[in-house]
């Protein structure tokens, strides 16, 4: 491992289809003691399954969570219906083990698990991203499809994920795309807008550049300059 994946903290975020294989059913397709079966018995599925969100709403109160979202909204189409988990808690059901490193976690891990569940393209989607280098904003990410590895890599300004609010009222956050896989194109909502060198959102949470969404291009408010 070189000396700067040793001083990298990435973090990764995934989901499943709901119909299809669980996060933790791994090995040759059977069902391994994963999260939800050892809260269920003392709380039942529905509290456990809120339990385990408690992760990704955590990851969601820091600004690498808020481009794990941000991702999964622009290549996946039906998020509401998936499951999410947060990484950390994937290497510790896939893995038995958790450095708190994300590099522990990222394509090799996909793979591995991809070879004993093969899932289909678009079953599986992570959004991976870097810690926030010293003395810059940018910040590197990739996203990983598990039947088709890494399929976009780019970058987003810290200072944009950090003044979003936590649960992205106007959608995903502006990102850089520098990548992307031949003929992948993704699933969910519309790109919003590059990320700049300089701020695309305010300390008030404000877009101070247009954003592109669903219905059409939203103009910044002219107060926001």
């Amino acid at each position: 491992m070189s000396q700067q994946e040793q001083r990298a903290h990435p973090l990764l975020a995934g989901v499943v289809r709901a119909d299809g294989l669980g996060a933790a059913e791994v090995a040759e397709g059977s069902r391994t003691q994963g999260w939800i079966d050892q809260l269920e018995p003392l709380f039942g599925p529905e509290i456990s399954e809120i339990f385990i969100q408690k992760a990704v709403a955590f990851r969601m109160m820091h600004p690498m969570g808020r481009m794990h979202i941000s991702g999964l909204m622009c290549h996946v189409d039906d998020l509401d219906k998936r499951i999410q988990r947060e990484g950390e808690f994937l290497s510790n059901v896939l893995t038995g083990w958790n450095f708190g490193d994300g590099h522990c976690l990222d394509e090799r891990l996909i793979a591995a698990w991809q070879e004993r569940c093969q899932y289909e393209p678009g079953d599986v989607i992570a959004v991976f991203t870097e810690s926030r280098p010293a003395y810059t904003n940018r910040v590197q990410y990739r996203v990983i499809d598990a039947a088709l590895g890494t399929v976009e890599k780019g970058w987003y300004r810290h200072d944009d994920a950090y003044n979003s609010q936590p649960w992205l009222p106007d959608g995903p956050i502006p990102h850089t795309v520098t990548w992307r896989k031949e003929g992948y194109e993704p699933q969910g909502v519309p790109h919003p807008g590059n990320a700049r060198k300089v701020p695309s959102v305010d300390h008030d949470g404000n877009w101070l550049i247009p954003r592109q969404t669903a219905g059409g291009v939203v103009m910044p408010p002219a107060n926001t300059g």
